[in-house]
């Protein structure tokens, strides 16, 4: 695969090469951890980001607001990062505070060189992300998407301008 890509459709104020990257190169995870009184819990799912007192209607029993969670900043995207069937579904946090989801979840952002947008819309709509993800099926009945595996996958990315 070469390392510039320049799209057949273009708008006119649009030009300049799509170059290869890895989300790695662009992507900056936040690990902060907090107690589950601070901030609202919440559930990523494939619909989007929910708080567990909408999802599971009125509330989620069992829940110890003493445990420990990931928080999720305004505007930080998140994913549940197990799945049944391959597919993952990322979802970015524009509920107006910051929330708190399981400390499984991978919570990150993006760095100046990428749009975090583009990447949202690319990982969740992508033919290309949606075989990279059928691909880390290792056995057993659920796929996982750890971090460290998202970090790895290329895909062209246009400036940022």
């Amino acid at each position: 695969m070469e390392n510039k890509y320049s799209p057949e459709i273009r708008f006119n104020e649009f030009s300049g090469d799509w170059k290869k990257r890895r989300l790695s190169d662009v992507l900056i995870e936040h690990k902060e951890l907090t107690k589950g009184d601070k901030y609202p819990i919440a559930t990523s799912s494939r619909k989007g980001l929910f708080l567990q007192s909408d999802y599971f209607d009125g509330g989620r029993s069992g829940i110890d607001e003493t445990l420990i969670f990931s928080l999720v900043p305004l505007n930080y995207i998140t994913y549940r990062h197990m799945s049944d069937d391959s597919s993952f579904r990322f979802n970015k946090n524009i509920m107006g505070t910051p929330i708190l989801v399981s400390k499984e979840y991978p919570v990150f952002t993006t760095n100046e060189e990428a749009n975090d947008e583009f990447i949202l819309k690319h990982l969740n709509y992508s033919n290309k992300f949606s075989n990279f993800s059928h691909m880390q099926k290792k056995g057993g009945t659920r796929v996982r998407l750890y971090y460290k595996v998202l970090q790895s996958y290329e895909l062209f990315l246009p400036s940022v301008e």
